[in-house]
């Protein structure tokens, strides 16, 4: 080889990196001349002296690399390149080396431990929830700078996901809730520490199937000999309210407690570890309170609006959002827990669920559009009588028998000249 060329690589600045496995270390030319080859040089940054690792390639493709193994976790290192290429491509043989690229500066840490710790491959539950508990680890003490939970069904299709979190202690378990019976379920954690290295636990593959619980399900049978007959009794016991139903209204399965309550005082116990579900429409203010002499707690749905003079939201954000807060007393103070907030209006039905265990609390929130004002179209000359609500439509036409057409299988289209692509049974309403 002959002698340097003022022509100077740029290498692109690596990752850091687990040097069990090593890494590639990519470079440009200024000036976009093409490579033949490179001599990669590696410098511990307590000593420039002598380079600890030194790999020359011949090739094109401007990229060199650090063996697995060839260096050490825990270590800041510095890289440099020399490259090497044809002064006369077309006459000349000689490879001809550059200056020394520029230094870049990584640090070669260990790979995190970042997987569930309580859930294992093909586990079967007998329950709604499944509760996971995650574990990260890092030798060098890097901290997770971000990270979420996800669950897919066995189609490897995402059907929920929580927001990102950024504390880990805070954060390190999670509930899904709801799950269905005889299903099979993947759930994943994601996440990247705040040296960019990707976390991942891999898909974890669970199956959902419940079981009566033995207690609830006990006959006993008792022999009246002097009649002849058996009497059958059970420990299953009926939950009503205070009051009699018939005084509350009821709305499209609903019971609307504007201005009311409902209260249920007997044979219903919280006790232990638990889960519940309390779903409803647009509404603010106290929505559950559930007490005994010693324990209980209290839902309330409260506005957003104290977040925008903390800056978390701005005006426009907080109009339609909305928070839980749970309060529960103790014997020194409330404890109070908020939810994170949820977009509530007229078309949607809000879910809570609310769980405890090991007497702590969390609140885990889902919406659904409300399909109780969706509507059927009725078309013919005879009143339909059966299958009808009160927001189905019935158009009295030259049609018989009269037939049904599903919500979803028709469209209302408003306005003033004739619809160009308007499709059977759509209708067409002009102003």
């Amino acid at each position: 080889m002959s002698e340097t060329t003022n022509i100077r690589p740029v290498i692109k600045q690596p990752t850091d990196f687990d040097a069990s496995y090593g890494t590639t270390i990519e470079f440009i030319y200024d000036e976009g001349r093409r490579s033949e080859g490179s001599t990669l040089r590696v410098y511990k940054t307590s000593d420039f002296t002598r380079p600890v690792y030194t790999n020359t390639v011949y090739n094109q493709t401007m990229k060199n690399s650090i063996n697995g193994g060839a260096l050490e976790n825990g270590e800041q290192y510095a890289a440099e390149i020399i490259s090497y290429w044809y002064g006369d491509p077309e006459h000349s043989t000689e490879l001809i080396p550059s200056e020394v690229s520029n230094k870049v500066y990584f640090r070669c840490i260990t790979t995190p431990v970042f997987k569930f710790t309580n859930i294992t491959d093909g586990e079967v539950y007998n329950n709604q929830s499944v509760l996971v508990e995650l574990l990260y680890e890092q030798a060098e003490g890097i901290e997770i700078s971000q990270f979420k939970y996800e669950l897919y069904n066995s189609q490897g299709n995402l059907i929920e996901e929580s927001e990102r979190y950024s504390d880990y202690k805070e954060h390190n378990t999670f509930s899904f809730n709801g799950l269905e019976n005889n299903a099979q379920y993947l759930i994943r954690a994601q996440g990247q520490t705040t040296k960019l290295q990707p976390l991942d636990t891999g898909y974890i593959s669970i199956y959902v199937q419940f079981e009566a619980p033995d207690s609830y399900s006990i006959l006993y049978a008792n022999a009246d000999n002097g009649n002849g007959v058996i009497e059958y009794n059970t420990n299953i016991k009926i939950i009503e309210p205070n009051r009699d139903v018939d005084t509350y209204k009821f709305e499209s399965g609903l019971i609307d407690l504007e201005d009311d309550k409902i209260v249920y005082d007997t044979n219903f116990v919280l006790d232990g570890d638990f889960i519940m579900a309390v779903r409803h429409k647009m509404t603010v203010g106290e929505i559950m309170k559930c007490s005994n002499d010693n324990r209980g707690f209290s839902l309330i749905i409260i506005d957003c609006y104290a977040d925008v003079d903390t800056n978390t939201l701005t005006e426009e954000e907080a109009e339609w959002r909305y928070k839980y807060k749970l309060v529960v007393p103790n014997d020194q103070c409330n404890y109070i827990l908020y939810s994170s907030p949820f977009v509530m209006d007229e078309d949607k039905i809000i879910t809570c669920w609310i769980t405890r265990i090991n007497n702590l609390y969390r609140i885990d929130v889902h919406s659904e559009n409300d399909t109780s004002d969706w509507y059927n179209l009725y078309l013919g000359q005879a009143r339909p009588m059966t299958d009808v609500t009160k927001y189905d439509v019935w158009i009295d036409l030259d049609v018989d028998p009269t037939i049904r057409i599903p919500y979803g299988d028709f469209e209302v289209i408003y306005q003033t000249t004739e619809p160009e692509n308007a499709q059977t049974h759509d209708i067409w309403l002009g102003e």
